[in-house]
């Protein structure tokens, strides 16, 4: 009896965990966030760091 509740319990928390980082995980945002990462990929390295500074 003690594998099955073992198995229900890592089930349910894998589930959950999986839905929490679906609702609050930036990459989960979809869309948006692949722009992002095609706009951030088209700078170089100084207009990069020179936004980090001075944000």
């Amino acid at each position: 009896m003690l594998i099955p509740h073992t198995t229900i319990v890592f089930s349910r928390y894998i589930l959950l965990e999986r839905e929490r980082c679906h609702n609050q995980d930036s990459r989960s945002f979809g869309e948006p966030f692949f722009l992002l990462c095609e706009e951030i990929q088209g700078l170089d390295y100084e207009t990069a760091l020179r936004q980090l500074m001075y944000a």
